[in-house]
């Protein structure tokens, strides 16, 4: 690191004629090299006077517009915390990145841009240097020189001690993190055009800083962007953008732009929802990217570039602004949902009122410092007698945002009006919590029933408990967090909209979060709002096997009444308070909790905006063991001491798919008499039926625990369903995995060495192969291949170190193809490209190489009519002809390999097919050195939908189909000697799955009364 940086010192002339390299070719280009050949000084000199002198929009404002906007903001605004701000920086005292305050010291001298600091947080923040704005500020507004001076001896420091990385994408984190450098780019951005028109702002700080901001705008152009999903795609573009709006001078600053507003344009698609939400369903960070897109639209405008947000564009970005005022509570701030403070959208208002053209929906507020850069005085000197904190607007009763899984609704538009804010899902990526089916109650200025909130980033119990759904006000299962839901339209969550109740409103939502558990539990909840202070929550719990189910609610403060026993708390506030009643029923009991689980620390609420507040709270829960479960709560909410005389009395039984009443009881009188029902879920018979009425492919595999896994086409409803059987012998509710249109074909199940199932399958509509695997509890899809009509006949097995490997046919081309699971993606390669091959391809790993992941699988050849067998060899495979005496074709491949080994002390494969030449059914089996295939069993049309395995006496079993009387058979035996079982009517799409504990044999098929599912001993 050099001692006592300056431009000068770090300023080379290599640098300088760097920034000619970059410049665009014209008049001024010529000029610098002129200049630079003269000397560094004339350069530097003959530099910072072009930069002052630009004609046009250069930025949101222009270096001639500081003058008024220094007076402007010195007669009418607040600078006491710029500066206090400055001054800290000045004296080396930092922010820690947690908090607002400036309270680390680096000490005097050059700044050691590395300094890890007190917490992870803190290099990001020294490297992001957002203070940089804080000194540009100070400088512009009171013309002391230390802030300049600190300013530029910064530019330097930092200079000199970070290199741009040769490949971005190998770049050390920090300072070359892409967030870091991305979050850099705007402060820098903002402090030079704040700067550059001073007498403090000198030649050499000049050229050096424009020298970096071209580094920072390749690497920014180059490094590889965060997924669109996330906000910090949407930071990239916006730092990119600012750098070629500020600098078309640069000679790729015309592709940057391009490609810094086609990465804002994917962000913003990949991150706002069609109903305004934000994918990380977390309201401050939604805020914060509105605000970034607001201020991308604003600079567009200036710059004469509006025409590159096209009607629909522009009408997202207010749909997002109205979804973001509409989430915030009757007090204007924002409700503190997942990593959200709860702090006020003061500095919001202005931004989507002037951007949006919008005086209706968005009220004036009296402007901050941003605002008068942004909009400049003429536009905000109007705004000076606004409110600091505007009084909302009438948002209505109501609100729904169904994508992103927002309900509101709310007494009035007053700021003691009551509001309820429903979160049905999705989890929301990052920064969201697993909080589903949660809310918060806000009610007379203050909330009443509240989330954890934002606790900072760390390790520590309380983040882990923030985070989790034990804290959140909704069911749990066993005090276990759900599993990530993610995704507009996730399978795994449904919610209906907000209907008119009882003279209130009611919405209903459920969710499978908990499927990874034993016995795949599902939880729902009713919310039913009277419109004013009263509400009925009502929770329902069900699984396949016992487990505990607990509905909670989170009290700011400690101070509460409560009688467990009779199921009830209040709060005892100076101002609101609300009062929860459980209707206890049987087998269930009443909890106050003051500690997180496990821990001596207290449970609490953090709503300031400080990542280490944590105010000591009340969790109160109501628990119940069972394979059911069902709550009913009553909560009322009120101003003071006196608590409303309102009642409820259960009306009926709450039982699963059943309904029930809660009559309402006021002052002593029967009032509302709400109805409950449960969601409809599809409950399958122990044989299966009646869950798929009309079914297509289907199958299943035993888990090591002895559970059967099942996936299946769902052709009433064009999607893919699971369910599990647990070893009791009852079948979970039937979840959906993939609900896009016509999915589902050609599925092909396989549970990974940690019991974890997955299915590869055919999606009809976009004619790709699919891949879905249940990952912590929840189901993750994928696209594997989607190059023309691709994924037919899938064939998924597990390698030995749990990568999914999966065969299958790609129509287009009529090759047999090969995906393997690796680290960010899927390796494609070909099997068998021979004329038209692939067709009912079944896949294995050869057993003969245990330690080596090599595959063997078994299909069609369309074209020569034969069935044929590959394996691994080597670096390619070994092709063999199995059988080519089925002119007509073959079909309904099984392959599996023999159990024991033969006298060559290998294994041996073996396979049952259809021959569709003589429509009968064929076994074949290598015996070391070629195949043998003979006929099973040839009356009739038979053979079809073949599914082999071996039992415990080493014989073959083969299920099939009999087409002539629609009846399904077993043949057991050896390779010419068979006895055959009559298994009933049905028989079509057989699939068969042996579990090792004990042998017995599961097999499915489809009858006249859809898929069935049976259990033989052996």
């Amino acid at each position: 690191m050099l001692l006592s940086a300056t431009p000068a010192t770090v300023l080379t002339k290599a640098m300088r004629q760097s920034i000619i390299d970059h410049w665009a070719a014209g008049s001024t280009r010529t000029t610098l090299q002129t200049k630079l050949n003269t000397g560094n000084g004339a350069f530097d000199g003959y530099l910072l006077s072009y930069m002052q002198g630009r004609a046009g929009q250069t930025f949101f404002w222009n270096s001639s517009d500081v003058a008024s906007i220094k007076t402007f903001v010195n007669a009418n605004l607040a600078t006491s915390t710029i500066i206090a701000n400055a001054d800290n920086i000045v004296a080396h005292n930092f922010p820690n990145g947690q908090t607002t305050a400036y309270d680390v010291s680096l000490g005097a001298g050059d700044v050691n841009w590395a300094t890890t600091g007190p917490n992870t947080d803190f290099v990001h923040a020294l490297n992001r240097q957002a203070f940089w704005q804080d000194l540009a500020q100070a400088y512009t507004f009171n013309g002391s020189s230390s802030y300049i001076n600190e300013l530029t001896s910064e530019v330097a420091s930092w200079s000199a001690q970070f290199a741009p990385p040769a490949d971005p994408n190998a770049a050390s984190d920090p300072p070359w993190q892409p967030l870091d450098v991305a979050f850099r780019s705007d402060n820098w951005v903002w402090a030079y055009q704040m700067v550059l028109g001073s007498a403090g702002w000198t030649g050499d700080a000049n050229s050096l800083f424009l020298h970096e901001l071209y580094q920072h705008g390749n690497f920014l152009r180059n490094v590889t962007p965060y997924a669109l999903s996330s906000n910090r795609s949407l930071f990239q573009a916006t730092g990119l953008l600012e750098i070629a709006q500020l600098m078309p001078e640069f000679d790729n600053a015309a592709d940057w732009e391009t490609y810094g507003r086609n990465l804002l344009f994917g962000a913003m698609d990949g991150q706002l929802n069609g109903d305004g939400g934000h994918a990380e369903s977390s309201p401050g960070y939604a805020g914060d990217v509105i605000l970034s897109l607001l201020e991308m639209y604003w600079l567009d405008q200036k710059k004469g570039d509006s025409s590159a947000w096209s009607a629909a564009r522009a009408t997202k970005l207010q749909n997002a602004a109205l979804s973001y005022e509409q989430l915030l509570d009757p007090n204007a701030k924002l409700p503190a949902l997942s990593d959200t403070f709860r702090q006020t959208a003061d500095t919001f208002w202005d931004r989507a009122r002037l951007i949006l053209s919008d005086t209706t929906d968005f009220p004036a507020a009296k402007p901050r410092l941003r605002d008068v850069w942004l909009f400049g005085t003429a536009t905000s000197n109007p705004l000076l007698a606004s409110p600091i904190s505007p009084s909302l607007p009438a948002r209505g009763s109501t609100y729904e945002m169904p994508q992103s899984g927002y309900y509101i609704m709310r007494s009035g538009s007053d700021a003691n009006a009551r509001q309820l804010t429903f979160d049905a899902g999705p989890t929301g990526g990052q920064h969201g919590h697993f909080d589903l089916l949660n809310f918060e109650l806000f009610g007379y200025g203050t909330p009443l029933i509240s989330d954890p909130g934002l606790y900072k980033y760390d390790t520590s119990a309380r983040r882990a408990w923030a985070v989790s759904t034990q804290a959140h006000n909704t069911i749990n299962v066993d005090g276990a967090s759900h599993a990530a839901l993610e995704g507009v339209s996730n399978p795994g969550i449904s919610s209906s909209s907000i209907t008119s109740v009882a003279g209130g409103y009611m919405v209903t939502a459920s969710h499978r979060g908990y499927q990874g558990m034993t016995g795949a539990p599902v939880v729902a909840r009713s919310i039913w709002y009277d419109g004013n202070g009263t509400m009925l929550v009502v929770d329902w719990g069900e699984a396949t096997s016992s487990h505990t189910f607990s509905t909670s609610f989170l009290l700011p403060g400690t101070t509460t009444s409560r009688d467990l026993a009779a199921g009830w708390i209040h709060t005892n506030n100076a101002g609101g308070n609300v009062k929860i009643q459980s209707l206890l029923q049987t087998g269930q009991s009443a909890f106050k909790d003051s500690n997180i689980p496990g821990t001596s620390t207290p449970v609490f609420t953090s709503d300031d905006p400080d990542a280490n507040n944590a105010n000591a709270a009340t969790k109160f829960h109501v628990d119940q063991t069972g394979t059911f479960a069902g709550f009913v709560t009553l909560i009322n909410t009120y101003s003071g001491g006196t608590i409303p005389d309102v009642t409820a009395n259960l009306v009926g039984s709450i039982t699963a798919g059943g309904s029930f009443q809660v009559q309402i009881v006021r002052n002593g009188s029967d009032s509302e008499l709400v109805t409950f029902a449960e969601p409809a879920f599809n409950r399958p018979g122990a044989d299966f039926r009646p869950a798929a009425p009309q079914a297509g492919s289907n199958d299943v595999a035993f888990d090591s625990n002895g559970r059967l896994h099942m996936v299946y086409e769902d052709r009433n409803e064009h999607d893919l369903k699971y369910a599990v059987r647990d070893t009791n012998g009852v079948w979970s509710i039937v979840q959906t995995i993939d609900a896009g249109y016509l999915t589902g074909g050609y599925c092909s199940i396989a549970v990974d060495s940690n019991n974890n199932p997955a299915v590869a399958y055919f999606d009809g509509n976009g004619g790709d192969l699919k891949f879905a695997k249940m990952v912590s509890g929840a189901w993750q899809v994928e696209t594997v291949d989607s190059a023309g009509s691709v994924g037919l006949y899938a064939s998924l097995v597990f390698s030995r170190n749990n990568g999914a490997m999966i065969g299958y046919y790609k129509r287009t081309t009529g090759d047999l193809r090969l995906a393997v699971q690796v680290t960010g993606g899927w390796q494609i390669s070909n099997i068998d490209t021979a004329g038209d091959v692939g067709r009912c391809a079944s896949m294995t790993l050869d057993p003969n190489r245990p330690t080596a992941s090599k595959i063997a699988i078994a299909y069609d050849d369309s074209a020569t009519g034969t069935k044929k067998f590959a394996i691994q060899s080597g670096a390619g495979y070994s092709i063999q002809t199995v059988d080519n005496t089925t002119p007509a074709g073959g079909g309904y491949t099984s392959l599996v390999y023999e159990p024991f080994k033969d006298t060559d002390n290998t294994y041996h494969p073996t396979m049952s097919y259809y021959d569709s030449s003589n429509s009968a059914l064929k076994f074949a089996r290598f015996n070391g050195s070629t195949w043998d295939n003979t006929f099973v069993v040839t009356a009739g049309v038979q053979g079809l939908y073949t599914s082999l395995f071996y039992d415990a006496g080493n014989k073959a079993n083969i299920f099939y189909f009999k087409k002539t009387n629609t009846t399904a058979y077993r043949a057991r035996g050896k390779f010419a000697s068979w006895a055959f079982t009559y298994l009933g009517t049905g028989g079509r799409e057989i699939q068969t799955a042996r579990r090792a504990s004990d042998g017995s044999v599961a097999w499915t098929d489809l009858d006249s009364d859809g898929l069935r599912v049976e259990l033989l001993s052996s």
